[in-house]
């Protein structure tokens, strides 16, 4: 389960504004004296110790951690173990550090004619942030079509 931004995600889907507070709770069926690691390849991203592994534990993935990985989609994985079982367990995690939008500004510009007879043209510019789903939706007395990008 994932926290940040007032909002609770339930998965291995975790997405947050970049430098707002993230927190992963975890949980393992047994167990005792865990120890979480959470990783990004070869480089130990968090360390977290916990007592039992039945309770609800949470980790806080702070503002250096979230500098250190930079801003977009990261593929972590997720291992507890206790020093007594071999293997631990293990599970993947995507962490999304999204950055706010700034600057966003659109067009439309017509074709010479009057619409629906001409193309029309849209035009979208950003300053910054990612990523970003826009939405065009063109309503007509015939009806309307919509269509989604991603920038």
């Amino acid at each position: 389960m994932c926290y940040s931004m007032n909002q609770s995600i339930d998965g291995a889907n975790c997405k947050t504004l970049y430098g707002s507070p993230l927190q992963i709770q975890v949980e393992v069926e047994a167990g005792t004296n865990l120890t979480y690691k959470i990783h990004r390849g070869e480089m130990l991203v968090v360390n977290s110790l916990a007592v039992r592994g039945i309770v609800p534990h949470n980790i806080t993935v702070g503002p250096e951690v979230e500098q250190q990985l930079g801003s977009g989609c990261h593929q972590l994985t997720l291992h507890a173990s206790n020093g007594v079982s071999v293997l631990g367990v293990s599970t993947e995690l995507q962490v999304c550090l999204l950055e706010p939008v700034e600057g966003l500004l659109g067009s439309v510009m017509a074709e010479e004619g009057e619409c629906p007879d001409s193309d029309l043209y849209v035009r979208v510019s950003l300053d910054r942030g990612a990523p970003v789903q826009l939405l065009f939706q063109v309503s007509g007395a015939n009806g309307s079509i919509s269509e989604t990008r991603d920038i």
